[in-house]
Formats: C-alpha cells, structure tokens, sequence
C-alpha cells in the first residue's frame, strides 16, 4: 500500500529528475530549472556551427530556447513501474506453487497433468480431464501477467490522471481524484492480497479430499 501511495504522499519529488530533450510530449526548456547544467548542454548545436565564436553562441541559445525536454524522475510510485509489480507477481505465483507441493507433495502438478483420467473415466472424459489441466496450467501464467498489469495499470493510470487534471481543471477539484487515487491504492493493495490468499488456499485443498469423504 505504501508503495501504491508514494507518488502520492510526496508528490513534488517527481519534479527532480534527468531532463532528457524530446521532440514532442516534453514542457519547453525555459520553464525548467536546472542544478546542473543549462538549456544548451541537452541541445546540440548544428554541425555546422563553429565551436567558438559569438554567432554559434547565440545560434545554440535560439536553438535551445525553442526546444522540449522530458524530466525522468528520480523518485516514484514503485507500483507505477512494471518491473516491480511484475516482480510481485512472480513471488505470488512461485509461492502457490511453493505451498501446493509442501502440502500435496508431487502430487500437486497432478491438476495439470492429468494422465490417469484415461484410465479412470476412460478416453473420452480423460481427454476433457487432460485439456482442462492444461487450461489449468495456462491459467497460472496468466496470473503472473494479470498480478503485474493490473496493479501497475491502476497506479500508473492514477498518477496520468492527476497529472492531466491538475492542468485543466482548479486545484479544488483535483483534490476529489486525489482524494480517489488514495481510495484505488488501498483497494489495489487489499486485491492483491485477497487474491494471493486464495491462490495460496486453491493449491493446498486436493481435489481427492471430496471423494475420500464422500
């Protein structure tokens, strides 16, 4: 949750970064205060230009004066980046795995392998039995991409938002969708987390433990 709120709870701190020139999509260099640097050290200078001299000075100068720069900030949200909510996602589902076979044992991969249908139910329903653990298996490496792209889509997508907003519209209603973003990074945090539970409960209830009351 933290991590979901960060770009929130300090958001001047995505104003310190590395500007990088753009050719469309960046803020023009005037408006940008550099501690380092200056407008023409992101500029390049025509050529043609020659290295000394008052003419390629002033030339550099008009040049920089009409160009854009992205600012890449130092600092923000972690959930706004794909790879760390890719990575989460990857701990999740490895640990399903992880607690499916500590309380299964090998026998765990049986719902993705399900072979001995065929022997059981004959070759018909074996063959349904034997797709179905292969939707199964697909289904498990769809969680990674579902974990990863729905949490990163949500934070991301909140942090475009405000950024929109806050230059169309008054401060006053920007505080309503900030107000909401804080909502969604909860609720995304609380998400994954249910989810991760009852993935982690899935692995370890067998499928053989229904028949054996029965």
């Amino acid at each position: 949750m933290f991590a979901n709120w960060f770009g929130l709870l300090t958001p001047l701190l995505g104003s310190f970064g590395i500007v990088h020139s753009t050719d469309h999509g960046g803020i023009p260099v005037e408006d940008i205060v550099f501690i380092r640097g200056n407008a023409e050290t992101i500029t390049p200078l025509h050529e043609e230009a020659e290295p000394e001299g008052g003419e390629a000075e002033a030339e550099g100068e008009d040049h920089a004066a009409g160009e854009q720069a992205l600012i890449v900030p130092f600092f923000r949200a972690p959930s706004s980046d794909l790879n760390l909510t890719f990575g989460l996602a990857l701990v999740s589902v490895f640990l399903t795995q992880v607690f499916g076979v500590w309380e299964l044992g090998l026998g765990y991969f049986g719902k993705f392998f399900q072979f001995g249908s065929f022997a059981r139910k004959g070759f018909g329903l074996g063959l349904i039995d034997f797709f179905m653990g292969l939707i199964e298996l697909v289904s498990e490496v769809a969680k990674i991409l579902s974990f990863a792209f729905r949490l990163f889509g949500n934070i991301f997508a909140g942090e475009v938002i405000l950024i929109i907003m806050s230059s169309l519209v008054s401060l006053l209603v920007v505080n309503i969708f900030f107000g909401l973003e804080i909502f969604v990074g909860f609720i995304q945090a609380f998400v994954f987390f249910i989810l991760s539970l009852v993935f982690f409960s899935m692995a370890t209830h067998s499928h053989g433990e229904e028949h054996s009351e029965h």
